[in-house]
């Protein structure tokens, strides 16, 4: 290839260009595809003393970069990618924004080197979206994406790659529950059971549950403070006073937290009656703010069995 600069010009070649259009030389010569390296002749059409200029180069042949030939052996980046996959979120709750995949090869590669500097979310008002973070902001959907580069490259070949990465991002809002399982279901009466006491029995029930958001989607999300406020409502056949019940729960690392429902009447167990109640809860966040109040639940209490929204 020929080709003329002016004094203190300066030119780039594509050699990835040149070797996948197959560009002549001007002897009709193409470069080959698996060119990794060459010698190079720099000469001056009016050629004085010392204007030849000779040296090496290596090429990358995918992307056509000039690397430098005294970087240590690396090895092939696998794609990198934005960890987690996905980021389901509550308002206000905040999670570490990182790249994976990018410091795979760090026993082979001393000096290797990546730039994720483009943070940023394609609804803000949705999700704040920084180095360091990812913030809920309000319910919804949105898309985060970071830019930069790596160093990538095979054997002792490297170069450096302009990457762009996204995750989906849903933030989730406290709206309802779900049982997940129930854990125990049992009669009960004064003998087994110390809250009932003299001729009193009835049904106790166990169940592990989970807080859903907006979509129905689990929250799975530890720390979160639950607090229940049940109430009697009727029929209230089995004769169940009238004071609200509280009790409090904190999320597990998977979500999940237990709740636990007794009845003890002195009508059980020949009645074949109910009483129906209504369950309240409220969930705090552990990144803290106002109360979410979750949709209510129905409960129904017999003296063989105890449902949570006909469950």
């Amino acid at each position: 290839m020929q080709q003329t600069i002016q004094p203190g010009e300066q030119m780039w070649v594509n050699f990835a260009d040149l070797i996948h259009h197959g560009v002549p030389d001007r002897k009709g010569n193409v470069l080959p595809a698996d060119l990794n390296s060459a010698t190079y002749d720099l000469q001056d059409l009016n050629p004085s003393p010392g204007s030849l200029m000779q040296g090496t180069l290596v090429l990358d042949n995918v992307w056509g970069n000039q690397v430098q030939p005294q970087l240590p052996e690396c090895c092939g980046f696998p794609s990198p990618a934005w960890d987690p996959d996905s980021y389901e979120i509550g308002v206000g709750g905040v999670f570490p924004g990182y790249i994976e995949g990018v410091d795979e090869c760090n026993d082979q590669l001393e000096n290797i080197s990546y730039d994720f500097s483009a943070w940023s979310s394609k609804n803000p008002a949705v999700a704040a979206v920084t180095t360091e973070q990812v913030q809920g902001v309000s319910p919804g959907f949105t898309t985060g994406s970071a830019g930069g580069w790596v160093l990538e490259g095979s054997g002792d070949i490297c170069a450096e790659r302009d990457v762009q990465v996204s995750v989906p991002i849903t933030v989730q809002v406290p709206t309802a529950s779900r049982i997940t399982q129930t854990l125990s279901s049992h009669s009960v009466n004064s003998a087994s059971f110390p809250t009932c006491t003299g001729t009193q029995a009835g049904w106790y029930r166990q169940v592990e549950k989970i807080v859903t958001d907006q979509n129905g989607a689990d929250i799975v999300l530890s720390g979160q403070n639950l607090s229940e406020t049940v109430t009697v409502g009727t029929p209230n056949d089995l004769g169940i006073t009238g004071t609200p019940q509280m009790g409090t729960a904190v999320t597990d690392e998977s979500g999940n937290f237990d709740d636990t429902f007794f009845v003890c009447s002195s009508s059980c167990p020949a009645s074949s009656g109910q009483t129906d109640l209504s369950q309240t809860i409220s969930d705090v966040l552990p990144s803290g703010g106002n109360p979410y109040n979750l949709s209510p639940n129905a409960l129904v209490y017999k003296c063989t069995s105890i449902t949570i929204n006909g469950q």
